[in-house]
Order: C-alpha cells, then structure tokens, then sequence
C-alpha cells in the first residue's frame, strides 16, 4: 500500500511538474496556418511584430530559422510578436501586395512591422546584429519613423534641370489629363 501511496505522488508531482514548464515555455513565434490569418495579421496588426516568409527546402531560410527563433527568444524583444509563415503555400505574394502594397521578391522575406505599417523588411539572409538592429526600429514611435523617412529624402541628390524637365512634362500631362 505504501509503494502504491508513493507511486501515485511521485505521479502528481511529475504531472504537475510537466504541466508547470510547458505554460512556462512558450512558443515565441506563432505559425500562421491559413490565409485568411495571414490577411488578418497584415491588416489589423498594431503592435511592433516581425513576420518572417519563408518556404520548404529552402537553404537560406534554413540558415535564417535558428537567428529568428534566437531573436523571438530574446529577453529584449519581448515586445515584439514573431511570426513565421509558409510563403509559396498562403500566397504571400498576392496577400502581401493586396494588403500592404508590398511583395514578397524573394526567400528569406522579413517584414518588420508597427502599428499596421510596414516599417522594414529584409530580403535574404542575414546576420543576427542586422536583425536585431532592425528589430530595435520597431521600438520607435510613429513619429520617429516618419522622421526618418524624411530625413533620409532629404540625403537624395538633386534632380538635374534634364530630370527637371521630364518631370515638369509628366506634370503639365498630369494635369492636362
């Protein structure tokens, strides 16, 4: 009777145990499964998120995988929801046009997202600083964003007066139209 006494605590302890560190492990990224969540997510996401596209057999996307997963894992971004999406399957390429004005060109695909905009993405493989440096841009505020969109206009060279002509042409077009 003791054994069994013994047996059956030792089973609720382990149990329990188990139950405690899987809800205390949780899985850092979430993988979107159909289309219509994959639509969902470029639509109506406002928080900061990275959302990774990639496809089966790919060998950069396999290299990318485990700095993704380090990054969803990492204490510093728990701000920032991490998805991971099978492109060629959900038709990334035709959702990510409908819904952002933006395509998937290529695998590896991240987009870095805030507040339902895209703020950067990257394209092909890369490095864990360079994530990670793009990952610290979606802490920024809207704001800050849209300044450095600006900020980075303004290092664009002059127009010459032969593209100043061609653009005042396309204009008068314009308006004429």
């Amino acid at each position: 009777m003791k054994n069994e006494i013994k047996y059956i605590i030792f089973c609720l302890i382990f149990t329990t145990s188990i139950i405690v560190a899987h809800s205390l492990d949780k899985d850092s990224i979430v993988h979107i499964e159909t289309e219509q969540d994959l639509k969902n997510i470029l639509q109506n996401n406002l928080g900061p998120s990275a959302i990774s596209f990639h496809m089966d057999h790919c060998g950069w996307c396999m290299k990318m995988h485990p700095i993704f997963e380090d990054l969803a894992h990492d204490d510093q971004f728990d701000h920032i929801t991490f998805y991971s999406v099978n492109g060629p399957i959900l038709k990334a390429y035709t959702h990510t046009k409908e819904c952002l004005n933006q395509i998937v060109t290529g695998y590896p695909t991240i987009f870095f997202m805030n507040q339902g905009k895209l703020v950067d993405k990257q394209v092909g493989g890369a490095g864990r600083d360079v994530l990670a440096k793009k990952l610290n841009g979606l802490s920024s505020s809207p704001e800050k964003i849209k300044k450095k969109k600006k900020t980075t206009n303004k290092n664009k060279k002059p127009k010459t007066s032969q593209q100043q002509k061609i653009a005042a042409i396309a204009a008068s077009k314009m308006k004429g139209a």
